[in-house]
């Protein structure tokens, strides 16, 4: 909890010297702003997540229910699919 009370803290601190630095004239000088002990804060970035590498032959369709090979295959006319290898339809 003490971490994040630092980390707003020094945010506010951030925001209040840009706001006053944006309104005040040219002449003056800006205060350094001091790193914190911890370093400046860094959201981590998200790693793409990847599912399991199914082989390119699957394409996603089941097995045949009646000879259990992996032959099935997408009619695009009738949109149902059938086995390539014993003909039973799905």
């Amino acid at each position: 909890m003490s971490c994040n009370r630092g980390m707003v803290n020094h945010l506010v601190g951030m925001i209040t010297i840009l706001n006053d630095w944006t309104s005040r004239s040219t002449g003056d000088t800006v205060p350094k702003v001091r790193r914190p002990k911890k370093g400046w804060f860094r959201p981590s970035k998200k790693k793409p997540r990847r599912g399991p590498l199914v082989a390119p032959s699957e394409r996603g369709l089941p097995p045949c229910p009646a000879c259990g090979e992996w032959s099935m295959q997408k009619d695009n006319n009738r949109k149902e699919i059938f086995c390539g290898s014993c003909g039973a339809i799905a």
